[in-house]
C-alpha cells in the first residue's frame, strides 16, 4: 500500500495549526493510523483521516475507525476541518 498525502492535507493541517492543535503527521502508516493525529495541550488526541472530496476511505482506514471510533474523524475539505476544531473549542 502507498503512503501518498492527499492533495488537501497540508491546508487542512494548516488550518488545525491556526487553532492552535499540535498535528503528527502520520499519513506514512499505510493504513495502521489514520492521516493525522491531533490535539491541544491537555486535551483530547483526534486521529483524523484527510479525503480529498468524496474519496472512498480504505478497507484498513474503516477498520481503524471502526475500533477507535470515539476519536477519529473524517475530514474532506477546508471547511469541515474549520467546522470540527471550531466544534472542539467551544464544546
Amino acid at each position: 500500500m502507498k503512503s501518498k498525502k492527499d492533495n488537501n492535507q497540508d491546508s487542512i493541517v494548516r488550518i488545525f495549526e491556526q487553532f492552535g492543535f499540535t498535528v503528527i503527521d502520520t499519513h506514512w502508516s499505510r493504513g495502521r493510523l489514520l492521516d493525522i493525529i491531533v490535539y491541544k495541550r491537555y486535551g483530547e488526541v483526534w486521529f483524523v483521516e484527510i479525503k480529498n472530496g468524496l474519496k472512498k476511505l480504505t478497507d484498513c482506514e474503516a477498520d481503524f475507525i471502526m475500533v477507535h471510533t470515539a476519536r477519529c474523524v473524517v475530514i474532506r475539505s477546508e471547511e469541515e476541518a474549520i467546522k470540527f476544531c471550531q466544534d472542539l473549542l467551544i464544546g
